[in-house]
């Protein structure tokens, strides 16, 4: 990608569906007004972001199925305009998302289908205007989710019911969960799931539900 070094005014840079084995970015170091960069699918196996640090319009990240395996998000701190990074369908085991603290208008992170056992979502407090957050398809046994409480805007929050949804008990007492969470919430406690043991879930909720389910069936 060599003579994209004088393409300044480049915006958008899609390379998805190439059958790329391997793509070096530092082309891009110089292309101030890149705002999209679709890289997957491919195969790349690995991927440094570093020349992306430079980019500071860029608004729209796709490393979407290019089989990560590791993944430094450090570069992105500088990439404060960034709304949407999707990263799922890869095969990342772990994921540090502190550069995202500093992605104060981040809309949109995809972290399906991948094989996290962990993730710390403490960053994500300062991207306050989050709306949409997916994490179902790893191998996640808990989540803190403490940190959505500063994302009043979440609409959109995907876990496997199988997750254990922790949050502090000092943000369960002020209210104020988004409503994609409460939403998740209601959904494991109606496959009668026990979660959320920092949530302190009323217990008549269930009740309420199977007693509505009975009166249909009974119609």
């Amino acid at each position: 990608m060599s003579p994209l070094r004088t393409c300044s005014r480049l915006q958008v840079l899609n390379l998805a569906r190439n059958k790329l084995w391997a793509v070096d970015l530092a082309p891009l170091g110089g292309c101030a007004a890149l705002e999209q960069l679709s890289l997957g699918p491919n195969e790349l196996g690995e991927l440094d972001l570093a020349p992306l640090s430079g980019c500071h319009r860029l608004r729209m990240l796709y490393p979407i199925g290019i089989q990560l395996t590791s993944l430094d998000l450090t570069p992105l701190a500088q990439c404060r305009d960034l709304e949407r990074l999707y990263l799922s369908y890869n095969r990342l085991q772990s994921l540090d998302l502190s550069p995202l603290s500093h992605c104060t208008r981040l809309e949109r992170l995809y972290l399906y289908n991948n094989c996290l056992t962990g993730l710390d979502l403490s960053p994500l407090s300062r991207c306050v205007g989050l709306e949409k957050l997916s994490l179902y398809g790893n191998q996640l046994t808990s989540v803190d989710v403490s940190p959505l409480f500063a994302c009043p805007g979440l609409s959109m929050f995907r876990v496997d019911a199988s997750v254990e949804l922790i949050a502090d008990l000092a943000l369960k007492e002020g209210g104020g969960a988004p409503q994609a969470i409460e939403q998740v919430k209601g959904v494991q406690q109606n496959k009668e799931v026990e979660k959320w043991p920092g949530l302190s879930l009323p217990t008549e909720w269930p009740q309420a539900v199977k007693t509505s389910s009975s009166r249909g069936q009974s119609r």
